[in-house]
């Protein structure tokens, strides 16, 4: 994990920072912090991802995939990202991940978007994560396409996996 912690010094790239456990803690939760704003991160309850913004949901994205043991976690710019907001690395595969938070279902843009990504960026594989579900001409364009999709449904298996909860403070 030392790896994904490091300052990438690629331009425009940011690295995701490790969670340091405060001594006063006695619960097995952590605190993921964006901006001044923590959030307690303790058991599956994906509502409080409905109120993060962009940016909030794809570093709260980006500790789900380090916590899932994925490795080289890189933050892309955020603007010209080439449509991937998250590059990140497991069993010796390189992954595009596009984050999409919304109110509403994403559409086959994002799916479009991602492929794009995995294409620029060289990855083996794009994923599209939301905190919402995907219309039937995205499902179908990622079946085509070989684009994985993560919904609010695996979103929320995979909080659950990690002890995840998203509370404001």
């Amino acid at each position: 994990m030392a790896d994904a912690a490091r300052r990438m010094t690629d331009e425009g790239q940011r690295a995701i920072k490790p969670y340091c456990p405060r001594k006063h803690e006695t619960e097995p939760f952590e605190v993921f912090s964006y901006r001044g704003i923590e959030m307690t991160i303790i058991s599956g309850n994906i509502r409080g991802l409905d109120d993060l913004s962009g940016t909030e949901f794809e570093r709260f994205c980006a500790r789900i995939l380090q916590r899932r043991g994925y490795y080289n976690i890189r933050l892309t710019p955020a603007k010209g990202d080439f449509g991937v907001d998250i590059i990140a690395e497991s069993m010796q595969l390189k992954f595009a991940i596009q984050c999409k938070r919304s109110k509403n279902n994403i559409g086959n843009k994002a799916i479009q978007e991602a492929l794009s990504g995995k294409v620029y960026y060289k990855c083996d594989e794009a994923i599209v994560v939301t905190n919402r579900y995907f219309t039937r001409q995205a499902k179908q364009t990622a079946s085509a396409t070989g684009v994985i999709l993560w919904d609010r449904t695996v979103l929320l298996n995979m909080m659950n996996e990690a002890r995840f909860r998203v509370a404001k403070r």
